[in-house]
């Protein structure tokens, strides 16, 4: 007899192994896709937008480190994700550090252009 305590974890286990097995690209793109929506949803929100945007920066971080063939085109969304945000006055001292400290932006860390954003921010956190 088939039980719902056994399906859960079978499901949960064929959904990971049929990802395993998705051929890379495909797998990539679908990430891609989903950093995508997420910007979207990111920028169509009010509350908290600023948080948002950075949340989904994050995300494109992230594809960035992970998917070398389209590593500059995500690393263009990520950083125009967070001009938006610098430029409404989301980059005080304490969200700096979260983009320094250990997390999604680890795979973009040593990039020159994302370093110098981060340098740029820190600069316009310190001046009135």
């Amino acid at each position: 007899m088939w039980s719902a305590r056994i399906a859960t974890p079978i499901t949960s286990l064929c959904f990971v192994l049929g990802r395993a097995t998705q051929p890379a690209l495909r797998r990539n793109q679908e990430d891609i896709e989903t950093a995508e929506r997420f910007a979207a949803w990111a920028q169509s929100q009010e509350e908290f937008h600023n948080e948002k945007l950075v949340d989904a920066a994050a995300g494109y971080a992230v594809c960035a480190a992970a998917i070398p063939e389209s590593h500059d085109a995500l690393l263009d969304k990520c950083l125009a994700l967070l001009t938006q945000a610098k430029t409404a006055g989301h980059f005080n001292q304490e969200n700096i550090q979260k983009l320094r400290a250990p997390g999604a932006f680890d795979g973009i860390q040593n990039n020159e252009i994302f370093a110098a954003f981060v340098q740029e921010a820190e600069k316009a956190a310190t001046q009135p």
